[in-house]
């Protein structure tokens, strides 16, 4: 590892090798979309959240068919949803799916049964897969330091602008339809937009004092977790995942499926 390090500090390795190259553009790549959603059923386990409407209503149950027609368009292969992996909640999704293929199930309200239980029915899946990885993120105790430290003023900004999202998204969400709503929050620069939220929290603290980069740590340790389960799913090139996840994880995931060597991202934007 020394003497890699060194070369590169010396410039003498500025490229990627020539043969690892062509093997990046011959291999046969999984394809893999990330849905970016809300939280269909108003969880309220974030800091900020988008206030759905009851999507159970005959208007909605319209649009999210449609949502499904147009995402079966993808034809994925396996449908990934953001229950955690050998949980007691996995368990239950897929005793909950099996007899949802059964018609003896009605569908809950979050996005996990009304988009992916309802996509993978239609396409005739075996099984839904759970693919994420839950830990506690230190938000509160950054939120003291940059009390008690007077560094708020780097954090009101950005709640701002999150505030101004949420609030311009929530007031158009009774005008538009299911599709309209997701095609605009699984805009590429919205998500990449969001994701500054979580990097500006690096600059809270000082001295030896990083709990905002702590914060920051954490929440890619959970998105890489999730794409590690993602890698357990995926054991095919001819795969195609479709992966429905918060749209705050959509970011990093995206960027860590555009930097593997196994997948190749598809916008769910082409598809919506």
């Amino acid at each position: 590892m020394k003497s890699i390090y060194l070369v590169v500090l010396l410039g003498l390795a500025v490229s990627t090798p020539s043969f690892l190259t062509a093997q990046a553009q011959t291999a046969k790549k999984a394809k893999v979309m990330v849905l970016g959603t809300w939280h269909f059923n108003n969880p309220n386990q974030d800091m900020y959240n988008v206030k759905s409407d009851d999507v159970t209503t005959d208007r909605r149950q319209k649009e999210l068919e449609v949502v499904a027609d147009m995402l079966a368009k993808f034809k994925p292969t396996k449908i990934a949803i953001e229950t955690a992996w050998q949980s007691r909640y996995d368990t239950l999704d897929q005793k909950h799916y099996q007899a949802y293929r059964k018609g003896e199930y009605t569908l809950k309200k979050g996005e996990d049964e009304q988009i992916g239980f309802r996509l993978a029915k239609k396409l005739d899946h075996q099984q839904i897969y759970c693919i994420d990885y839950r830990l506690n993120l230190p938000f509160d105790s950054m939120m003291e330091y940059a009390k008690k430290n007077n560094q708020m003023n780097i954090l009101q900004p950005i709640f701002g602008q999150i505030e101004s999202f949420i609030g311009e998204f929530q007031g158009k969400l009774s005008e538009r339809t299911m599709g309209e709503s997701l095609k605009a929050m699984n805009d590429p620069t919205m998500l990449d937009g969001g994701h500054q939220f979580y990097v500006t929290m690096t600059r809270i603290g000082k001295g030896k004092d990083y709990p905002g980069a702590e914060v920051l740590t954490k929440w890619y340790e959970r998105n890489i977790n999730i794409f590690a389960n993602l890698t357990r799913v995926s054991t095919d090139p001819e795969d195609r995942i479709l992966v429905i996840f918060g749209s705050g994880h959509a970011a990093i995931l995206r960027e860590l499926i555009r930097a593997s060597a196994e997948y190749e991202l598809v916008e769910a934007v082409d598809y919506l």
